[in-house]
């Protein structure tokens, strides 16, 4: 069953992957990514049900997802967004990192 959002989560899980693997990450951790994303793609059920029931240790109970990935899941759900994804694809907006600079201000941050 294609379930939107589901389908969302795994792909932002592939994504994931896909950049480590560019990077030359620990071929386990993609493979961790990879099969989390097959798990999320072939659920019956949706992932927002499951949190709203079992919250995030209705996560780590499907095949192939641990903690970190729960929580990962879980923020996706609930921002629509994946902070560390983001960071990694250099999604963030340049002023709002630049901001989190000990010492530079919102002008500076600008200029």
């Amino acid at each position: 069953m294609n379930l939107p959002r589901n389908i969302q989560v795994a792909m932002k899980l592939e994504d994931m992957a896909q950049l480590l693997e560019q990077q030359g990450a620990n071929p386990f951790r993609i493979s961790a990514y990879r099969q989390a994303a097959r798990s999320v793609e072939s659920l019956a059920t949706s992932l927002d049900e499951i949190l709203r029931k079992d919250g995030i240790t209705g996560f780590t109970a499907l095949p192939g997802i641990g903690t970190g990935i729960a929580n990962a899941i879980s923020e996706i759900l609930s921002t629509g967004h994946w902070g560390r994804l983001e960071r990694l694809r250099g999604e963030l907006d340049p002023l709002q990192v630049f901001r989190t600079v000990p010492g530079i201000g919102g002008e500076l941050a600008q200029r």
